[in-house]
């Protein structure tokens, strides 16, 4: 908890921590860092944010590449309003159901079906709104050791 014990930190070594509320690290600890405020992307940048997500996951995983194509407009626009925070795994979870539901064949790149990807939207936003119960962190800001 906020590294309360002691630590030989080589001088090569960087830390990046996240928190929601800075009032709950201690001083010491915070007195150690840059504190950084990162906002949520505007509308404006979220179609950009929602491509780079998709690209990223096809570069992680060379299956993704092989299986489906780039998203769609329509694809973007139906997961614009979605938090940040839940763009990979929404998208993650529309490509298995699309992969589960379509038994994909060799060499047919698939798009991800609209229905699936509201589906995952759905779920890990309830998802998420279980995690911020009480007692559970999200990041919202990230901070730097000097």
């Amino acid at each position: 908890e906020n590294l309360s014990f002691p630590m030989d930190l080589l001088p090569m070594v960087s830390f990046i921590m996240t928190a929601n509320d800075l009032d709950a690290i201690s001083g010491p600890l915070r007195s150690r860092c840059d504190v950084v405020h990162v906002p949520l992307p505007t509308a404006e940048q979220m179609p950009a944010v929602i491509q780079s997500v998709w690209e990223l996951l096809r570069v992680e995983d060379g299956g993704f590449a092989r299986v489906f194509n780039d998203l769609g407009e329509d694809l973007v626009r139906e997961v614009q309003s979605t938090p940040p925070r839940l763009v990979r795994r929404a998208l993650k979870m529309a490509a298995a159901m699309t992969v589960r539901d379509l038994a994909a064949n060799p060499g047919v790149k698939l798009d991800v079906k609209p229905v699936f990807l509201r589906k995952a939207i759905e779920i890990v936003s309830a998802e998420d709104q279980q995690r911020q119960a009480p007692g559970f962190v999200q990041p919202t800001k990230t901070m730097r050791m000097r």
